[in-house]
């Protein structure tokens, strides 16, 4: 195995909090994976039987077929792209009829515009359409997008067991890749988790899921919606600074993607998360979040095997709870 080192850059303190934005302690929309977890139970998420068969998109290109997963504000549909020249299965996420309000559509928007943003990046999910169409009711207008559809996906976790140490690291450097171009392109995505790292069954991860995604240019970090609303990330991934109740979202920077990507490659390496207790298990938020600002500790040793002592440096580089790489370069073989 290389001497790796996966967070480039030097060191700097997340930035210090300043207002209050709600809490919530589950991530507003699950990933679209085939898993139990997110497939809707019978009668779950009202009746949608009339959106089956829907023709939506320009010239009704998306026919949607079945509803695959859905969440507290979006639902992900299996649809079939009617192209003559290469049809095929799409993803489709729209916004949950019914609970269409100004403040859903602003957030369901920003979603579809930082997607849209970094939608050439290698790594992730490619966005291919955009739009509305009518609703059940008179007037009513649902926000949807289309994106490729990710055969026989698996959560990052579930890629990597029976890996190797060095095929796993393999792996996350492609993550490590993508991520760096997503930040560069200003965007911190705020939801970084093995869930919304998708791979599939040609071992490529994808990154999905932008609905948490803010912008770090300052003409865009408009304080309209996300700071009065009850979005925050996921507890068992999320960084210290991102569970302080007095923080401005919108002072994030990419250094707090670098922690959930620490949480999440301690995960794919040990089998667990990096604390004693999973913060997400704990019920109060108060607790969850003493938890995450304890800090985790990183053994030396995985599976009976030595941590290369740069892979263990760079891995708590990214999980610091004061102070971390402020970004992720390409994950490339460090000098001596």
């Amino acid at each position: 195995l290389p001497r790796l080192c996966i967070f480039t850059g030097p060191a700097s303190a997340p930035s210090p909090p300043r207002r209050a934005f709600g809490d919530r302690s589950s991530p507003m929309e699950p990933s679209f994976v085939n898993a139990p977890t997110v497939l809707p139970r019978p009668g779950e998420g009202g009746d949608t039987s009339w959106l089956v068969g829907r023709r939506i998109g320009p010239g009704g290109i998306f026919e949607l077929q079945t509803r695959a997963a859905i969440g507290g504000m979006g639902e992900i549909w299996a649809a079939w792209m009617h192209d003559a020249r290469d049809p095929r299965r799409v993803a489709i996420k729209i916004i949950r009829p019914g609970i269409s309000s100004d403040l859903s559509r602003e957030l369901f928007t920003r979603e579809m515009e930082m997607h849209d943003r970094v939608r050439d990046v290698k790594g992730v999910i490619p966005l291919l359409e955009r739009g509305t169409f009518d609703g059940m009711h008179a007037g009513e207008k649902l926000y949807y997008f289309a994106m490729e559809w990710i055969s026989s996906a698996r959560p990052l976790t579930q890629a990597c067991e029976g890996l190797t140490l060095d095929r796993k690291v393999a792996l996350f450097m492609r993550v490590c890749e993508t991520m760096d171009v997503v930040h560069k392109r200003a965007i911190v995505h705020c939801d970084i988790k093995p869930a919304n790292i998708l791979v599939d069954e040609q071992g490529t991860p994808w990154l999905t899921d932008f609905g948490l995604a803010i912008s770090t240019r300052t003409h865009e970090r408009k304080h309209t919606g996300w700071d009065i609303g009850s979005l925050r990330g996921t507890w068992s991934y999320m960084a210290p600074e991102q569970c302080d109740e007095r923080c401005d979202p919108y002072s994030f920077t990419p250094a707090l993607d670098v922690y959930s990507l620490g949480v999440s490659f301690y995960e794919c390496i040990t089998g667990h998360l990096p604390y004693s207790q999973d913060p997400a298990s704990l019920g109060d938020k108060s607790q969850a979040a003493a938890i995450i600002r304890k800090g985790p500790n990183v053994p030396r040793r995985v599976g009976g095997r030595t941590l290369p002592p740069r892979l263990r440096s760079s891995l708590a580089a990214a999980l610091a709870r004061a102070a971390r790489p402020p970004g992720v370069g390409a994950a490339r073989p460090c000098a001596p």
